[in-house]
C-alpha cells in the first residue's frame, strides 16, 4: 500500500516580523496607512524582537509587529544580514580612541527582511499590533500624550489594533 503525503511548509519559521519607529513617525504612519521606503527602494523589517535593547542607528519608541505570512502574498521578501563587524579593526580601533563610541557588540549580526517595495500599504492589513516602551514615556515632544491624539485614537480604533509594552 503506497500512501502519499502532501507536505505544506511556511515560508517562514516565525511568521512575525518588526519595524521599529519614533512616536512621531508612528503617527504619519497612521495618516498614510503605510511604510514608506525614504532612500532605499525597499522597506526595512527585522526578525529580532529585541533590536531596541542594542540598536543605537535607529528609533525604538514604537514597534510594529507585522504579519510576513500576509505580506508575502503580495509583496516579494528578501531575508539579509548585515553583519557589522566587516570593517571591525578600524571600529575597535575608533571605539578604543573615542568615548563616545556606541558600546555594542561589534560582531552582532541584524537579522532583516527587505521587503521589495518602495510602499506597504495598507498597513493596517499586516499589522497584529503595535508595542509601545512605556505608556508613562510616550509625551510627544510638544508635549501631548499619544493616546490623545485624534489620529492614534481612530486608527487604532478603526482597525482594532492591540497595543502592548515592552
Amino acid at each position: 500500500m503506497i500512501i502519499n503525503f502532501k507536505l505544506f511548509e511556511n515560508k517562514y519559521v516565525n511568521q512575525i516580523a518588526y519595524h521599529f519607529t519614533s512616536e512621531y513617525n508612528l503617527l504619519d504612519i497612521m495618516k498614510c496607512d503605510c511604510l514608506k521606503s525614504v532612500n532605499t527602494g525597499y522597506i526595512s523589517l527585522t526578525r529580532d524582537k529585541l533590536l531596541y535593547k542594542k540598536a543605537d542607528y535607529v528609533s525604538t519608541e514604537v514597534r510594529l509587529v507585522l504579519d510576513i505570512e500576509k505580506i508575502t502574498n503580495k509583496y516579494k521578501i528578501t531575508p539579509y544580514q548585515q553583519i557589522s563587524n566587516i570593517f571591525d579593526n578600524e571600529l575597535k580601533s575608533i571605539k578604543s580612541k573615542w568615548k563616545g563610541f556606541p558600546n555594542r557588540d561589534l560582531t552582532t549580526i541584524e537579522a532583516e527582511e527587505k521587503i521589495n517595495t518602495k510602499l506597504l500599504t495598507p498597513l493596517h492589513n499586516y499589522i497584529i499590533s503595535i508595542d509601545l516602551k512605556s505608556k508613562d514615556k510616550y509625551q510627544k515632544r510638544y508635549d501631548k500624550n499619544i493616546f490623545e491624539d485624534d489620529v492614534f485614537k481612530n486608527y487604532v480604533n478603526s482597525y482594532n489594533i492591540k497595543i502592548n509594552y515592552y
